[in-house]
């Protein structure tokens, strides 16, 4: 299974119109929010984790954040 981490939740609901039911869409809400254990055990358990931040400074730094948290 896939999830696909966005920026907010509007990157969500329009990612999610175009994805097939075994893609999870994944959201914080925002850039500077951090994920709970759960949620990272969660990530850690799908085959394929796709980063797909807003193409800008705050996009930039997050997408950094997660390549280094999530291995896959």
């Amino acid at each position: 299974e896939t999830a696909v981490i966005v920026g907010g939740q509007l990157d969500a609901i329009l990612l999610w119109q175009h994805t097939s039911d075994n893609t999870a869409i994944v959201t914080l809400g925002s850039d500077n929010s951090s994920i709970d254990e759960l949620g990272y055990q969660w990530l850690l358990s799908r085959q394929r984790v796709v980063i797909a931040m807003d193409n800008d400074d705050s996009g930039a730094l997050t997408a950094k954040k997660w390549l280094q948290t999530i291995p896959q």
